[in-house]
């Protein structure tokens, strides 16, 4: 999955954790407190990983076929393109200049290939910011629930 996954949190993230964490207001983390330390950041990264594997190999790429075709679809139906006839393939001086550089092979699947990388630029960092939300949340609840049991 990458570094970005496994990366560490920053320390002002990892101070506010063991400061939420601290249930007796010490100043010291005591080996529960600890314990309860190391399920948050753990289980965050086993989180991210998985979901930068699901992201990167099933969904984005699904998406990603999903809008090329339906956006061809809809420059079929209005008459943007031809259907018999590659969209790389017009009269267009940019596209010469691509048709001159790049295979065909490449030409074919540029459009999914750009809009692949997009989806990864936005999506993967949505989703990893949402991961470590989530479990800031959970450490939070825990710390409050402890709390009140006290």
């Amino acid at each position: 999955a990458g570094p970005s996954a496994c990366k560490p949190p920053k320390r002002k993230v990892v101070d506010e954790i063991f400061d939420d964490m601290d249930k007796d207001k010490s100043g010291k983390i005591e080996e529960e407190e600890f314990v309860d330390i190391m399920v948050v950041l753990c289980s965050g990264i086993a989180s991210r990983i998985t979901a930068q594997i699901i992201l990167k190999l099933f969904v984005i790429p699904f998406l990603a076929r999903k809008i090329v075709a339906i956006c061809t679809l809809l420059l079929i139906t209005y008459g943007v393109i031809s259907s018999d006839v590659a969209w790389y393939a017009k009269d267009n001086a940019f596209l010469e200049f691509l048709r001159s550089r790049l295979p065909e092979s490449v030409l074919a699947h540029l459009p999914f290939t750009v809009l692949t990388m997009i989806l990864l630029i936005f999506l993967v960092p949505f989703a990893l910011d949402t991961i470590d939300d989530f479990f800031m949340d959970v450490a939070e609840d825990s710390k409050k629930e402890e709390t009140k049991e006290d």
